[in-house]
């Protein structure tokens, strides 16, 4: 074992960190739960709760691999997170492209998925080489699945929702990185 390799094992075990991660991850879940409610009490009401389904669960995949944007407060979390959700939705009801076309983007997202992330918060401990590497092996697998799906179903809504979700995660991770290479480490 390399001294690398014994400092990341000696990261997981130590009980400092432990405790940061599972602070972040009870606010976390407190966070993100509320939101969820609310969210799926507005789409239900808008008829559209089984496309803020599907919007959500690739939403979820896509951050918890690669991360993203992340802001200091509830409202613009709130806000950011509205816009990601219901501009899935939005795009795939109104502007549908042509099946080469998404094809084509849904395969390119694949190498600035795989390079970007991933883009932690900054209230989240420091990411190891491990967690980095899984990371982009979970982006790159979610994306070629999706680009799969798109390959396959390129007409049905669920995946066009689906393809949505790559293009705008794809945006907010270069607003994020471009934001880290400033110096900021947060959003608003």
């Amino acid at each position: 074992m390399n001294h690398s390799e014994n400092m990341n094992s000696h990261i997981h075990r130590d009980p400092e960190y432990q405790k940061q991660l599972a602070n972040y991850l009870f606010q976390c879940i407190f966070s993100e739960g509320s939101k969820i409610l609310i969210f799926s009490i507005l789409f239900f009401t808008w008829g559209l709760f089984p496309e803020f389904l599907i919007a959500l669960i690739l939403l979820i995949l896509l951050r918890t691999n690669g991360g993203g944007i992340h802001c200091k407060h509830y409202s613009s979390c709130f806000l950011l997170s509205f816009s990601m959700l219901f501009g899935n939705i939005l795009l795939a009801h109104q502007l549908i492209l042509p099946a080469p076309v998404m094809i084509a983007l849904s395969l390119a997202c694949m190498i600035p998925g795989y390079w970007m992330v991933p883009v932690p918060s900054a209230n989240r401990p420091a990411v190891t080489r491990t967690v980095d590497l899984k990371s982009k092996r979970n982006t790159l697998l979610i994306l070629l699945a999706l680009s799969i799906l798109i390959c396959r179903f390129p007409d049905q809504l669920f995946i066009r929702i689906g393809f949505w979700a790559i293009i705008l995660h794809i945006t907010q991770l270069s607003i994020a990185v471009i934001i880290r290479k400033k110096g900021g480490k947060k959003w608003t």
